[in-house]
């Protein structure tokens, strides 16, 4: 997948951005002080305004390619603070996407899936509960189990350091 920016200006703060960057590897945009590499991911999946110039992904315009399927097929994003919605409790988070995208999803299946993947990550949290009962470290942790389970073409990881 190759994500092209053409003299992209955003609402965000990016100028004038030209770059081509190839997702088939491991790519990192290295950013110290971390608003240039939020503004590309943010851009990227539509969660900025872009206001001059044009993103491309494998030759698409951005809104076309992302109106082909559901974004969450292509991109999964994991935020830097492991962001849920507090109304919900963890397994209601991990399941919310998951049945956004099939909402006849078998569920004895999906709990085991579920629970390989806490085990990977070495996560013994109580899923009822709801996000605030946990610290960032364990909520980014699984965030990263929540998007994993979507298997999307990319895993976007918006800080990777967990705190």
């Amino acid at each position: 997948m190759i994500v092209t920016f053409d003299k992209v200006s955003t609402k965000e703060g990016i100028r004038e951005l030209s770059l081509s960057i190839d997702l088939s590897r491991v790519t990192v945009l290295a950013d110290p002080t971390e608003n240039l590499s939020r503004a590309i991911l943010n851009s990227m999946v539509g969660l900025d305004e872009i206001r001059e110039g044009e993103i491309t992904v494998d030759g698409l315009p951005l809104h076309d390619f992302l109106c082909r399927e559901p974004q969450i097929s292509n991109f999964g994003y994991v935020f830097d603070e492991g962001i849920m919605l507090s109304n919900l409790s963890l397994k209601e988070n991990l399941m919310l996407p998951l049945r956004w995208i099939n909402p006849n999803l078998d569920e004895a299946e999906t709990e085991a899936l579920i629970q390989s993947w806490l085990k990977t990550f070495s996560l013994k949290l109580d899923m009822t509960q709801r996000p605030v009962a946990y610290r960032p470290g364990p909520l980014k942790l699984l965030s990263f189990v929540r998007t994993l389970l979507i298997a999307p073409r990319v895993l976007i990881i918006d800080d990777p350091i967990i705190s």
